[in-house]
């Protein structure tokens, strides 16, 4: 998924992002909170979308982050499924391409998922931390 991203910001003219252990520590959280209260949302759990990014310590200074979340059955599940799905929505297509962006974390689990037994959960965090006070 993480080459999907930088092929797509890439091909838009833009620059690849770096990966980075803290957000996908995040982003794993995220999965899980997904998962655990059966909830697709950037609130899950009824957490703020930043819960995670604060809790591995990314949150410091002068900072921008931003989140997709998907989910997907068997095929459309696949990274390339998902990514096709992000690119058609206008917001979630922003968020990936948005050149802001210097690092990305990325998660996936297979689970239940409310009734949908074998759901491919899918979490980015992308981030930057910028230069002087914000």
């Amino acid at each position: 998924m993480r080459c999907l991203i930088n092929y797509a910001r890439t091909h838009a003219g833009g620059r690849a992002l770096a990966k980075s252990g803290k957000l996908g520590r995040s982003a794993d959280g995220k999965v899980r909170d997904i998962m655990r209260c059966d909830r697709l949302s950037h609130a899950a759990c009824g957490r703020d979308f930043t819960h995670w990014f604060g809790r591995v310590g990314f949150l410091r200074g002068c900072y921008r982050v931003g989140e997709t979340v998907a989910l997907g059955t068997l095929v459309a599940g696949s990274p390339r499924a998902i990514m096709a799905a992000w690119l058609r929505g206008s917001s979630s297509r922003d968020t990936l391409l948005n050149q802001v962006f210097r690092v990305q974390g990325v998660a996936t689990r297979l689970g239940r998922v409310g009734r949908i037994p074998r759901a491919h959960v899918w979490v980015v965090h992308l981030g930057a931390h910028l230069p002087g006070t914000c």
